[in-house]
């Protein structure tokens, strides 16, 4: 049988305090992103055909992604009670932390005070780990929040090239700026989508990648690691030997 014992202290999942710091700014960040599309955003397209379609497709980029969100936070990543994985019998251990009799594919995050089955990584922005058991949600996760500010760049892109036309400065009409003075204010604010952008699609390529490799990301730092050792080694000058 293969169990995780209980280990005291142990996180059932990524909502369970004590929060990371990186994690509430990751919260903070995407709250001000969805605040600043709504505000900045929707109420200045040149007509209703642009809002609506903008609009409905980033509501549902948003609850598929809060959806994903709360399944790989609220998912406990540890090893489950049960029989070992098919192919896997071969080779189990004790863990020598938690006690946890372990598999190829267990890890024991220090993070979590807990061994989880199929590790990835211990992600800190959301403060658990991703594993076997919540990794498609991870995945579809990072995939939303890249449909999601790429979304909003293109709205800003586009909000940007027409603020100057009739339908937008009409908009404008209602608040106290005027349509250069949107443009300044969109503009200042369009790096917080724009840069989340870039920073959660390089994450998703790389995902992307281990996927159709096969592989975790621990065991890419692994096998990354390896390779620095065996050239450091390689490169080392040998030492002559001293004749007798």
């Amino acid at each position: 049988m293969c169990g995780r014992v209980p280990f005291k202290g142990s996180r059932k999942h990524g909502l369970q305090t004590p929060l990371q710091p990186y994690q509430i700014l990751v919260w903070v960040t995407i709250g001000s992103s969805i605040l600043l599309f709504f505000f900045l955003c929707v109420p200045f397209f040149a007509n209703d055909t642009q809002r609506g379609i903008f609009t409905g497709l980033y509501l549902l980029f948003m609850v598929v992604g809060f959806t994903a969100f709360f399944i790989v936070s609220l998912t406990d990543p540890a090893l489950k009670s049960g029989t070992l994985p098919a192919g896997e019998g071969v080779y189990a251990k004790q863990c020598t932390t938690c006690g946890s009799t372990m598999t190829p594919s267990t890890k024991h995050c220090y993070h979590c005070h807990k061994c989880v089955e199929g590790f990835d990584h211990h992600c800190l922005y959301l403060n658990t780990c991703v594993g076997k058991y919540n990794y498609t949600s991870f995945f579809i996760l990072i995939s939303c929040l890249s449909s999601l500010v790429l979304l909003q760049s293109c709205v800003i892109a586009l909000l940007l090239a027409t603020y100057d036309t009739p339908e937008v400065a009409a908009n404008t009409q209602w608040t106290v700026l005027s349509p250069r003075g949107y443009m300044i204010l969109l503009a200042a604010t369009a790096f917080i989508p724009m840069g989340g952008f870039l920073l959660i699609l390089s994450l998703l390529g790389f995902h992307a990648w281990i996927i159709c490799w096969g592989i975790t990301t621990y065991n890419w730092i692994l096998d990354r690691r390896q390779k620095k050792i065996r050239s450091n080694r390689m490169q080392r000058p040998k030492r002559k030997l001293k004749s007798s």
